[in-house]
């Protein structure tokens, strides 16, 4: 019952990983670079294979343990991606201000 629970958010995470990638990769190109959100593809695309690893595990607790680290990581990941950050100037941020400070 654990693992076909898993083994559905595991897909729901990957289908939803890989799709925002491409959301956001086609949506708003001007806040997104290419690798910025890499990460959030490759787990997805690493989450496709949980229910089949989840089946020939046999209940172990590392591989759930995994897993479910895996569909924490999209979850981060999305937050992340989702934030609204400011489209970047060229402008170098931690550059001396005009009285020498940082």
């Amino acid at each position: 019952m654990i693992d076909q629970l898993l083994g559905g958010a595991s897909s729901l995470a990957a289908v939803s990983a890989v799709g925002v990638y491409f959301w956001l990769l086609f949506r708003r190109p001007d806040t997104i670079r290419l690798f910025s959100n890499f990460g959030l593809f490759l787990t997805g695309l690493g989450l496709f294979q949980g229910p089949t690893i989840l089946a020939s595990a046999d209940g172990d607790v590392t591989v759930r343990l995994a897993v479910s680290c895996l569909v924490l990581a999209v979850i981060a990941q999305l937050t992340a991606a989702f934030q609204t950050r400011p489209v970047w100037s060229g402008e170098d941020r931690r550059a001396e201000t005009q009285d020498g400070s940082r």
